[in-house]
Parts: C-alpha cells; sequence; structure tokens
C-alpha cells in the first residue's frame, strides 16, 4: 500500500493578500526573490488594495507635487 500525497509551495499569492479587493501576481523583486503586485479593482488602492478610492485620491495628487518639485528646471 502507497499514500500519493501532492504538496502545493506557497507563493506570495496565497492566501488574499490583496484583501478581495484585487487580483495578486506574482513576481521577482531586484534581488531575485519571489514577491507579489496587488491589481486593485476600481475604487480601491494600495499595497494590499485595502483603501477606498478618496484615500487614493490625496495620495495621487501628493505624488504629482512631489514629481513636479523634483524634475522643476531652473
Amino acid at each position: 500500500m502507497f499514500t500519493v500525497s501532492s504538496q502545493r509551495a506557497l507563493g506570495p499569492c496565497a492566501g488574499e493578500p490583496c484583501s478581495g479587493h484585487g487580483r495578486c501576481l506574482e513576481t521577482r523583486s531586484v534581488s531575485g526573490q519571489p514577491a507579489r503586485l496587488c491589481l486593485c479593482d476600481h475604487g480601491w488602492t494600495g499595497t494590499n488594495c485595502d483603501l477606498t478610492g478618496k484615500k487614493r485620491q490625496a495620495l495621487f495628487s501628493k505624488s504629482i507635487i512631489k514629481l513636479r518639485h523634483r524634475f522643476r528646471k531652473f
């Protein structure tokens, strides 16, 4: 008698890292380590798609201001 077992390696997208509001993509970090990226559904944002659109609006505005300041020509 023998037993067959299936083992599946748990990757960076194991579980539900995108809070149920996005799709998880497995990728690699700069150093080659397994990593993940959440592609958030419309109206959700954040590393784990756990922030609503109102937060996204504020974060987006601040990032534009920083970019304009950073690349200002004299």
